[in-house]
């Protein structure tokens, strides 16, 4: 998601080493800075080191139906974002986590 809202590929500039692995593993995420408010929360979402705490499947394209219809009967007196809950700062998953 954040390549597609970037343009670019995620980590882009930064070599595609151990170190960068390394650092994935200890939460850090791409950046998504050029995309609506929900786009950004759901992209953050999606990449959550807990696997049960990412939306699935199903909850993502009622999410995206639920943005184009609000996209499709905007005004400036209804503008409403579907809310999705604010993710936890990033940090690495246990073994456990890891492996299921």
């Amino acid at each position: 998601m954040t390549e597609i809202s970037m343009g670019r590929r995620a980590f882009d500039g930064i070599p595609f080493d151990t170190n960068l692995q390394f650092k994935i593993i200890d939460g850090t995420r791409p950046e998504c800075t050029h995309a609506p408010e929900f786009y950004i929360r759901l992209a953050k979402s999606c990449m959550d080191h807990d696997s049960d705490k990412r939306p699935t499947a199903m909850m993502i394209a009622n999410i995206q139906q639920y943005q184009k219809r609000q996209q499709e009967t905007m005004t400036p007196t209804t503008m409403k974002s579907y809310s999705i809950p604010k993710t936890t700062t990033p940090r690495a998953a246990t073994s456990e986590q890891q492996y299921r």
